[in-house]
C-alpha cells in the first residue's frame, strides 16, 4: 500500500490519515499492516508534538553569534592545496590559440595576526612563516617548478580596503616569487566572510564589492551577486555556503567569475578553521598577460593556537613588519645572471631571452609604457663610446618617427658605472611620442641599453618610473662564458629599439 503525503499540511493530519488506513485494515484481517501503519502513525503523531528543527520548546529558532574571535598576536597554522586546470589563450602570428595548463600548488605556513579587524575601514596586518611552498605548473608539454627562497619565507600581509600587499621583511621579492604566494582566499581575510550580526540556519548575508575583490585578487568589481548562507550548525560548527557570479577587471583586463564556496565556523574557537573554494573564471587576453577559461580549487585548513618560533618577537626584532615602497618593490635578475634591477609592481614582464627583457607598465588598467633591457657587444675600455654618438644611434634608429633630442645627460653612479641619458620626442602614425634611451657602461667594459617608449601625454602617469628602475639596476659578478652570449648588435639604441614595443606604437623599430 502507498500512502500519499502529498498536500498534507502538517504531521497531525498525516497520524490522523495513518489511523484511519489501520481500521480499515483492521477489518480487512490484514494482521501485519495494523501493526506497521501504527507504529508509523505513532512516530508522526510524536513528530507533530515536538517544535521545528532548530527551534527552542517556546518555539523560536535559535540564532547564532558568528564573530570572530581571532586576536592580536595569535598565531594560526594554515595548509592550503590549489589545483587549476584549463586553457591559457594566447596570439600567435595574429592568430588566437589555446594552450592546455595545469597548476598543483601546496602551502604550509604559520600566520601571526598584528593588526585585528572585522570592519573594512580598518586595515588588517599580519607575519606569516612559509614551511612549505610547492609547485607544479604544466602548459602543454613545458612544465615549472617555482620555489620560495629561504631567505624570502618570512612573508608580511596587509590589507587595506581591497587592495593586498605581500613583502618580505628581508628584501624585495621577484615577481614569480610573489605569484607563487599571492593566492585568492587570502587566509588574512576570512573572518570578513562572517555575518556582523547573530543569524539564524537558512539566514543569507551579501558581501561588499571590496571584500569580493580582494578574495579574487581583482583590481575592480563592476557587477557582483555574491551571498553567504548558514546551512546547518551541529556538533559545535556552523556550515556557511557562498556563491555567486562576479563581473570585473584586473590589470585592465575584463573577467566573469562564477564561484561556489564552503566554509565552516568553530562556535567554541570564534573562528573560521576550513574553506573550500571553487573559481571558474573566463578572462581576456591584456596588455601583459594570456587569456583564461579556467576552473580552481583551493582547500584551506585552518588551526587556531599554534606556536611558531620564527614568528615570536625575538625572531622580528628589527624587522619592518608594515609594507614599504622598498620592500613593496619587485626585483628581477637576468638569464645569465649578469645584472639585475628593481620595479615596482606596475611593471610586468611580457618576454625574456638571452639577451634581452621586455616589461610593460600597467596602471589602473591603462598601458602606460614599455621597457625594453638588453645587453650590448662588451665596449673596449680604451675606446668608449660618447654621448654624442650614442644620440647619432637614436636618431638613426628612430628614423623617420624622430623629433627632437629634449635632454641628454651623463653621470657616473656610486658603482663607478658611467650612464648616459637621453630624451627624444617624436610621433608615430600622427600619435607623440616619448623615448627614453639609457646606456650603462661597467668599469669592465661590460654595457646593457634600456628604452622606456609611452605617449606624450602619459608621462605624467610615468611618474619618472625610469629613475627608479635605474637607480636599482647594478652588474653581478660574471665570468667570460656569461658575456660570450652577449648579442653583438651594431649600436646600443638599435638593441633596445629593435625590441617590441607597447601598442599602440606598433611601427616604432
Amino acid at each position: 500500500m502507498v500512502v500519499d503525503l502529498h498536500g498534507l499540511a502538517s504531521p497531525r493530519e498525516v497520524a490522523s490519515l495513518m489511523a484511519s488506513r489501520i481500521l480499515n485494515c483492521s477489518s480487512t484481517g490484514n494482521p501485519i499492516m495494523p501493526r506497521v501503519l501504527l507504529i508509523f502513525a505513532t512516530a508522526l503523531f510524536a513528530a507533530s508534538l515536538c517544535p521545528p528543527l532548530d527551534a527552542h520548546a517556546d518555539g523560536k529558532i535559535p540564532r547564532h553569534s558568528l564573530r570572530s574571535r581571532r586576536s592580536p598576536d595569535a598565531i594560526d597554522r594554515i595548509q592550503a592545496k590549489l589545483e587549476v586546470g584549463g586553457d591559457l589563450t594566447v596570439v600567435e602570428e595574429g592568430d588566437l590559440k589555446r594552450l592546455k595548463m595545469s597548476v598543483v600548488g601546496d602551502l604550509d605556513y604559520f600566520e601571526r595576526s598584528l593588526a585585528v579587524s572585522t570592519t573594512p575601514e580598518t586595515p588588517l596586518r599580519s607575519i606569516r612563516h612559509y614551511q612549505q611552498v610547492s609547485a607544479a605548473i604544466q602548459i602543454e608539454d613545458n612544465r615549472f617548478a617555482p620555489a620560495l627562497p629561504e631567505d624570502r619565507r618570512l612573508i608580511g600581509v596587509e590589507v587595506d580596503d581591497a587592495a593586498i600587499t605581500l613583502f618580505s621583511p628581508r628584501g624585495p621579492l621577484t615577481r614569480d616569487n610573489l605569484d607563487l604566494i599571492d593566492l585568492q582566499g587570502n587566509s588574512l581575510l576570512l573572518d570578513r566572510l562572517l555575518p556582523n550580526k547573530s543569524v539564524a540556519v537558512g539566514d543569507a548575508w551579501k558581501h561588499s564589492d571590496a571584500l569580493v575583490a580582494a578574495m579574487l585578487r581583482l583590481e575592480e568589481v563592476s557587477k557582483t551577486q555574491v551571498e553567504s548562507k548558514l546551512v546547518s550548525v551541529r556538533d559545535g560548527a556552523a556550515l556557511v555556503e557562498m556563491s555567486g557570479t562576479v563581473n570585473g577587471a584586473i590589470q585592465g583586463v575584463s573577467t566573469e567569475i562564477e564561484l561556489k564556496a564552503k566554509y565552516q565556523f568553530a562556535l567554541k574557537a570564534g573562528r573560521v578553521t576550513w574553506l573550500g573554494l571553487l573559481i571558474k573564471e573566463k578572462r581576456s587576453i591584456g596588455h601583459i598577460g594570456t587569456g583564461l577559461d579556467v576552473v580552481a580549487r583551493l582547500q584551506m585548513t585552518v588551526t587556531p593556537g599554534a606556536t611558531a618560533e620564527a614568528l615570536s618577537d625575538k625572531s622580528l626584532t628589527g624587522l619592518a613588519l608594515s609594507p614599504t615602497p622598498e620592500l613593496s618593490a619587485l626585483v628581477h635578475r637576468s638569464s645569465k645572471g649578469t645584472w639585475e634591477l628593481g620595479h615596482d609592481r606596475r611593471w610586468f614582464i611580457t618576454s625574456e631571452s638571452a639577451d634581452g627583457l621586455a616589461l610593460r607598465m600597467v596602471d589602473r588598467g591603462e598601458l602606460v609604457a614599455q621597457c625594453n633591457v638588453a645587453t650590448v657587444e662588451t665596449a673596449g675600455k680604451t675606446k668608449p663610446v660618447s654621448l654624442d654618438t650614442f644620440q647619432k644611434d637614436i636618431q638613426r634608429v628612430l628614423g623617420k618617427s624622430f623629433g627632437q633630442f629634449i635632454k641628454a645627460a651623463e653621470r657616473s653612479d656610486e658603482a663607478g658605472n658611467r650612464v648616459y641619458r637621453v630624451e627624444a620626442q617624436g610621433d608615430v602614425e600622427n600619435l607623440p611620442i616619448l623615448w627614453i634611451y639609457y646606456l650603462i657602461t661597467h668599469p669592465d667594459g661590460r654595457r646593457v641599453s634600456l628604452a622606456f617608449t609611452m605617449e606624450g601625454a602619459l608621462f605624467d602617469q610615468f611618474e619618472q618610473s625610469d629613475e627608479s628602475i635605474i637607480s636599482t639596476f647594478r652588474f653581478l659578478p660574471s665570468n667570460v662564458a656569461d658575456r660570450s652570449v652577449q648579442t653583438t648588435a651594431s649600436s646600443p639604441a638599435a638593441t633596445t629599439a629593435a625590441s617590441p614595443s607597447p601598442a599602440p606604437v606598433k611601427s616604432v623599430r
